[in-house]
Formats: structure tokens, sequence, C-alpha cells
């Protein structure tokens, strides 16, 4: 039984997928260039293969520096971080395997500066984002929007899950969870209304994609991409951005390192150089540079609204549709009128306060009134009455008196009076 450490083994010591991930593309890289057979197999069958190939190679008795070196030559066309970033793991392969290296070895085996990026990059501008754009389908064109306008790293972005979206948000945030920054800390980034809304087409389109696309997702990862807001690897993102920027004509290589020069991760700093920070400081926070993140969060209880308002400000320079920049230009006389609309509502409801006061003591004087000429009418009614009654009985008795000297009728006609009177009040409603 062997105590040597197969691929999988090597691998099982982290916990990082990233790291995994790297780690794994390393070793793969390297055993296809000694074992040509393997270069044809897929990726599932080659892992697979892996474990035996792998424990027989590390078991032989050979001078293990000469194929590092071979492998060295063999890479040397790649930029010399990833070409040291390779070496690394390949050393560190062979020391969980006991198998050691001079200082001096590893040292002109990396060679000097290998440390060190030197690429030729070129930063696209809103234009040419927009013509690489037209080539993507929706998750890559998703990916491109949410990166230009937020800042985000690629490995941050693609490890987004579905709880971190906040899309009614104004603007709307993605809250980027610690265990995948680069930083290991967690904080906010904004992404514009232009890629709000192409997200939303795509978080629609997402379950067929997932569904036409089940086939080729790693039983062992379903779980994980069932979460995440796009579920595909690095990878085939960028193999999705180098075919639309050929397809763009705007490919170029460095002639020393053979590597693109607008490459995804360019899109940072097409946030940083065409936002035009009135803060700097906001656009490194959101980029998840330490110096932002600690200039800006020195005021926590502030700290997402001196974000949010910075991103605000800068999110028409990010936009790369005109129409995007009317949306946010209406959005922002929208508020403005809505602020103006609340003033004057604000004000109206404190007259109608007051106004509704002054009704209700007019109302409580009318009805005093109101009861006060009652009680008139209806004392003056009944003082009346009794008048009225005393005249009747007088009038009585003198008829008995005068029934004795001339007809009844004479005497009426006579003193030209009214045998029925009445009150007051029933004459005002005859009248009426």
């Amino acid at each position: 039984m062997t105590d040597k450490w197969s691929v999988e083994d090597f691998l099982s010591q982290y916990n990082s997928k990233n790291t995994q991930g790297v780690y794994r593309s390393t070793l793969r890289g390297y055993f296809k260039f000694f074992y040509p057979e393997l270069q044809k197999l897929s990726r599932k069958r080659l892992d697979k293969e892996l474990v035996e190939i792998s424990l027989q190679y590390i078991q032989q008795d050979k001078d293990f520096r000469k194929d590092l070196m071979r492998f060295r030559k063999h890479i040397s066309s790649l930029a010399p971080k990833t070409i040291a970033t390779k070496l690394a793991v390949l050393i560190r392969y062979f020391e969980s395997n006991e198998i050691t290296f001079n200082k001096n070895f590893t040292r002109n085996l990396k060679g000097r500066g290998a440390t060190e990026a030197i690429s030729k990059e070129h930063v696209p501008d809103k234009g040419e984002i927009a013509r690489i754009l037209e080539y993507m389908p929706i998750q890559a064109k998703t990916v491109t929007l949410v990166l230009a306008s937020s800042g985000m790293r690629i490995g941050e972005a693609m490890s987004v899950r579905l709880e971190d979206l906040d899309l009614s948000h104004e603007p709307a945030r993605i809250n980027l969870r610690a265990e995948y920054t680069k930083t290991k800390k967690s904080r906010l980034v904004f992404i514009s209304t232009e890629a709000k809304e192409v997200l939303a087409e795509w978080l629609e389109y997402r379950p067929r994609y997932i569904e036409k696309n089940s086939e080729f997702i790693d039983k062992r990862l379903a779980k994980t991409y069932a979460q995440r807001v796009f579920p595909y690897t690095q990878t085939s993102f960028r193999t999705l951005w180098r075919n639309a920027v050929e397809k763009a004509g705007l490919y170029e290589t460095d002639p020393v390192t053979n590597r693109m020069t607008i490459r995804p991760h360019n899109l940072r700093k097409f946030f940083r150089t065409y936002g035009k920070w009135k803060n700097p400081d906001i656009a490194e926070a959101l980029m998840g540079h330490t110096s932002g993140l600690t200039a800006i969060y020195a005021r926590f209880d502030q700290a997402e609204e001196i974000l949010r308002e910075g991103y605000l400000e800068a999110e028409q320079n990010l936009s790369l549709s005109q129409n995007t920049q009317t949306i946010i230009e209406l959005r922002e006389k929208v508020e403005t009128q809505s602020d103006d609309i609340q003033r004057l509502v604000t004000d109206l409801s404190l007259k109608n306060v007051r106004l509704q006061g002054e009704v209700d003591e007019l109302k409580a004087q009318v009805k005093d009134t109101f009861d006060a000429a009652m009680h008139f009418w209806d004392k003056s009614d009944k003082d009346y009455q009794d008048a009225i009654t005393g005249m009747r009985d007088r009038i009585s008795g003198l008829e008995k008196v005068l029934a004795q000297h001339m007809p009844r009728e004479d005497f009426f006609e006579l003193v030209e009076f009214n045998p029925n009177p009445c009150s007051p009040l029933e004459m005002e409603n005859a009248e009426g």
C-alpha cells in the first residue's frame, strides 16, 4: 500500500473551491504534457485517470527536476506571474510526496521577476464594450455588464448567490460574502440600472439554461450551481469573452506573453477609470481594496449611504446606453418632483387642518344660534297661543251676549275679525 498522494489526495487538503480549481487545472496540464494520450479525454474521465497515473508517476525513481524544467519551457509563452503560480503548485505537489528541491533550483526555475505581471493591457471604453456585447449570449452579456458597473472581481461575481441580490433597492445592490471575496471580508456593491435590466432578463431565462445544460454540470457541483446567479464556470465565461472580442474585431495579444490585451479583469479598470469618481475612496471600497474600505468604513454608521450616493453620482458614467442615461436623468427629475410634491402635500395638509378647525368652530356657532332661535320661537309661540286662547274665551262670551241682538255673520263682518288665527310659525310656513 503506497504512502504517496495522488492528485485527488493532494487537492483534498484544500477547502477553497477556487484553490482546488486552480491547482487541478495546473496538474491536468502537467500530466497531459507528459502523457499525450490524456489530451483527448473529457475532464471527468481525465480526473478519474489521474488518480492512478499520478500515483504511478510520483513513485518512479527519476530526477523530477528535469521534468519540471521541460514543463517550464513548455509554458514559457505564458505571463511570468502565471508561470510562477503553476510552478509553485507543482512544487507543493512534489513536497506533499516528500520530494523536495533546493532553493537555488526553484529560484532559477521560476526565473528573475517571474512574479511580476508585465503583459500589455488595454482598458476598453464604452463603445468597445458595447461592440463586445453584441456577440455575447445572455449569460455572458449579464456577467459583463455586472462586472463593468460594479467593479467586482470575476471570481466574486461568479460566486454570487440568488439570495445575495437586492434588485428592489435603488440602485440595485449585491451583498458579497466574506467567503468568496479575495480579502475574506464581506462588502456591498451596486450595479447600474442597465445591468439590472439585463440581469432580470437572465434570471427569467436561468431555469431553462440550467435544464438545457444539466448534462454538462458536474453532479458534485449541481447543488452549488443551483444557488448561484451564474451557474457555470469562469472558464466558460472566459471562452465566451474571447470569442466575442474576436468577432468584435478587438482581439490583440501581447507579443511577449501572448496574452489578450482586453481581458475580463480590465472591466474593473473600466469601472475605476470611467466612473469619474469625485471621491476615489468610494471606487476603491466598492472594488474591495483595503485602502478604500478602511477610509469609508471608518464612518461605519454612514458608510452605506456614502457608498450609495457616490455610486449614483457615477452611475451615468458607467452606463453604455444613452437610453439608460436618459432613464437616470428622468429618475433624478422624478425624485426632485416627488420631493416638491411631498412638500406641497404637507403644506396642504396643514392648511386643511386649520380650515377644518375653522369649519368646526363655525358649525358650533351655527348650532348655538339655531338652538337659541328655536328656544325663542318656542317661548313666543306659547305666549301667543295663551293670548289667542284668552281672546277666544272672551269672544265666546261676547257671542253669547250678542247672539240675542244680531246675527253672528253680521257681527264678524262688522268687526272684520278672523275667528281662526294662527301662530307666527304657522304664518311663516303658510307664506312660504
